[in-house]
Order: C-alpha cells, then sequence, then structure tokens
C-alpha cells in the first residue's frame, strides 16, 4: 500500500550517513544564503540545471545512445537493486548492440546523489533529502494521478510552500491543474512527522475534485489519515506534537479557505521529460486529458450543468416514451358502425 511505503521511504532522510552525503553536493555557495525562501530559489535552480538530470530511456552501456532500444518491461531486480530501493527494474534492448540495459528505480537517496539522474520519483526524492540536510521541515508529497514533487515549510511565511524540482516550480501549485491540465484526485504529503491530505493546496475546483475522488469511502480515508497522523505526532514527545499540532490546524484554515486567482498565462505545460512521453500522459497544457486522473467527461462546473440538462431531458423522453407506451396497452372499446349508434337515437 501506498501509505506504508512512503511512510518508510521518508525516514531515510533522517539519517545520519543521508545528510552528510546530502550537504556534501551543495554547493557552498547555496551555504551561504541566509534568506530561506533566496536559498530554496537557488537550491532549485542548481538541482535543475546543474546537478540532476532526466531519464527518458538509459542510454546503451556500449555505443552510449537511446535511439534504437527496445522496452523489455521489468525485469528482476538484483541484490544491488533491492539494497538500494529499486524493486522496479526497467530493461531494454540495443537492436543494433544486442545487450540489454537495466535501469533501476531507486528509491535510496544516498544511491541518488550518486547517480544523479530518474524521473520525477527520483528527483523528489533526492531533492526532499537536500531539504532535510539543509534544516528544513520538508514533506514528500505523492500525487495519485502519477507524479511527486516537495512541500517545504517557510518559517517567514508559517506556511507549506510547493517545490517541484523537476520543472523547477517555487509555490505554484495550481500549476498541474492550470498549466498541465491534470485533473488531480488524491495528494497526500509525507514526512517523518505527519501525513497530510494537501490535495485542496493543488485543485482549482474542490468541488469537482470531489467529484474525482470515488477510489475509496472519504470518511475511511480521512480517518486513516488522522489515524497516522496521530500516531506520528506521539512519536514526537509533548513538546514538538503541540508544535505541530498548531501548524497543521493552521494549514487547515489554509487549505479550506478562499484561493486567490492567478491567470491561466502564468502557468506553463509540463517541461520535464521528452515531448513524446509528456503528451503520451496528457500533460502538455490546459484540456488535455491525462489518462490516469479520472473523468473525461466531467471537467468543470459547466459540464457539471451539461450533463445534468442532458439527464433530466433523457427523464422526459424516457418518461413521454412510456406514456405513449400505456396508452397503447389501454384496452380500447370496439368502435360501433355509424349507422347502429342513429338508429340507436
Amino acid at each position: 500500500m501506498k501509505f506504508e511505503t512512503y511512510t518508510e521511504q521518508v525516514l531515510q532522510y533522517h539519517e545520519e550517513l543521508c545528510k552528510i552525503v546530502a550537504m556534501s553536493v551543495v554547493p557552498p555557495e547555496i551555504h551561504k544564503i541566509n534568506n530561506q525562501v533566496e536559498q530554496l530559489n537557488a537550491l532549485l535552480k542548481w538541482f535543475k540545471n546543474d546537478f540532476f538530470t532526466w531519464t527518458n530511456r538509459p542510454n546503451c552501456l556500449r555505443c552510449g545512445t537511446n535511439n534504437n532500444l527496445q522496452e523489455l518491461g521489468h525485469v528482476h531486480p538484483n541484490n544491488e537493486d533491492r539494497e538500494y530501493g529499486a524493486s522496479r527494474v526497467e530493461g531494454y534492448k540495443c537492436l543494433d548492440c544486442r545487450i540489454i540495459t537495466r535501469f533501476p528505480r531507486y528509491n535510496s537517496a544516498v544511491k541518488l546523489f550518486e547517480t544523479r539522474t530518474g524521473r520525477c520519483g527520483e528527483w523528489a526524492n533526492a531533492f526532499t533529502a537536500l531539504c532535510v540536510a539543509m534544516g528544513y521541515a520538508a514533506r514528500l508529497v505523492l500525487d495519485w494521478t502519477d507524479h511527486v514533487w516537495t512541500e517545504v515549510y517557510i518559517e517567514e511565511w508559517q506556511r507549506w510552500v510547493h517545490c517541484d524540482s523537476c520543472e523547477p516550480l517555487f509555490d505554484k501549485p495550481l500549476t498541474y491543474e492550470k498549466g498541465w491540465g491534470k485533473q488531480l484526485t488524491y495528494i497526500v504529503a509525507f514526512s517523518n512527522q505527519e501525513i497530510v491530505d494537501v490535495t485542496r493546496r493543488y485543485v482549482i475546483d474542490p468541488f469537482m475534485n470531489k467529484m474525482r475522488r470515488n477510489n475509496v469511502n472519504e470518511k475511511w480515508l480521512a480517518d486513516l489519515v488522522k489515524q497516522r497522523r496521530e500516531m506520528l505526532w506521539d512519536m514526537q514527545g509533548p513538546e514538538m506534537a503541540a508544535i505541530l499540532r498548531d501548524r497543521y490546524f493552521r494549514e487547515e484554515k489554509e487549505l479550506f479557505g478562499d484561493k486567490d486567482e492567478v491567470a491561466d498565462e502564468d502557468y506553463l505545460p509540463r517541461q520535464s521529460g521528452s515531448l513524446e512521453w509528456r503528451s503520451g500522459r496528457g500533460e502538455m497544457g490546459k484540456g488535455v486529458m491525462d489518462s490516469t486522473a479520472g473523468s473525461a467527461t466531467i471537467k468543470t462546473r459547466e459540464d457539471v450543468d451539461r450533463v445534468m440538462k442532458d439527464m433530466h431531458r433523457e427523464a422526459a423522453r424516457a418518461k413521454q416514451e412510456e406514456a405513449k407506451r400505456a396508452e397503447v396497452a389501454r384496452p380500447q372499446l370496439p368502435e360501433r358502425p355509424e349507422a347502429e349508434l342513429y338508429a340507436e337515437a
């Protein structure tokens, strides 16, 4: 289950080895920045442009290109893969060299600081680990429509801020629906201290989002998240638990408050990954559906009105047809010849 996987995954960020390795890769000039907002923006820019790389397909180990690779699907992980959390390993066969190249999907942040490549899962994993090592309260955020990013708590602002190292993005949570065209469902933030359903931070219309959230019972999910969160709070000690509770209640007020209107042109389609890959995922702009994201029919309140009108129209038509059938089925008295009627008179 995703809850167990991500609850365990974020614990590694607080291990001493992970922190030491993370701090060793960050440039000294970023360490010297005192302002949190400026430092995070510098960290995002460096991570995107100079540190991590995107892998659509790995390069062949022999010829060094990926132009003629055949996808083999998942192959069995070896001992090293498992050691660094790669339960999934992609296999590719170079049709020129006839050899197989493996691409382990590592979950170990320490290993990722060595390989420095991957897709959004690896990017968010490594970046969140860096933020924790630099002293930030940071959470790994899982989007059930297949994306992962980071949230960082800014003390000066007293709130959590969206950070997507793949793009890179800072404090632009509506990007995924306004820019990418996604129809989001469930979004949950994980840290060693708490688990929070943060979906409302990232959706344009909570009403429409609620219509798409039909995988599980809402009360069951809310109770599960609350139970896990309370358990993690209790593990922090009374003083820290009180701080976390206060911060959580302030966050809830923010999530359920009104959003400021932001122009659509301020948001871009997805930038990371090949054009073919992004297009296949439906993340190239507003109105393009993500095949994993939910209903392709109902996207806006206008669509709801249209569907309801169609339903009422269909119900009225069905009622008329039923009335016609009842009229046809009603017993009819036989018509008597007109001459007989005059004769009786």
